[in-house]
């Protein structure tokens, strides 16, 4: 028994110190990571804000695309003697329609 090595008591000491310090490592980690304001909840809102930007531009491209259309039917004539033929099957004086079945 004489062989056994007692922890003299800096040991001991350092090693409540050392789990100390883990256990508010491990604390500091669960907070950075898993808070409602970690790690994963800003990726999380980072690709949701990326793709509402994706989503708004798109939109803004469809809403470019029917401001050119809504100006070429309020002032291109031959626009709306397109849609007049096609829609309403209008027809110049003198030409003649043909149906094809």
């Amino acid at each position: 028994m004489q062989n056994e090595i007692k922890d003299s008591p800096k040991t001991k000491k350092s090693r409540k110190q050392l789990v100390i310090y883990l256990i508010i490592i491990t604390a500091m980690l669960y907070f950075i990571i898993f808070d409602n304001y970690g790690l994963i909840k800003r990726f999380s809102i980072q690709k949701e804000n990326e793709q509402k930007r994706t989503d708004i531009l798109n939109e803004i491209k469809v809403k470019d695309s029917l401001k050119r259309e809504m100006h070429k039917t309020e002032f291109d004539s031959n626009e709306i003697e397109r849609i007049a033929r096609e829609k309403y099957g209008m027809i110049k004086q003198g030409e003649k329609v043909i149906v094809f079945e």
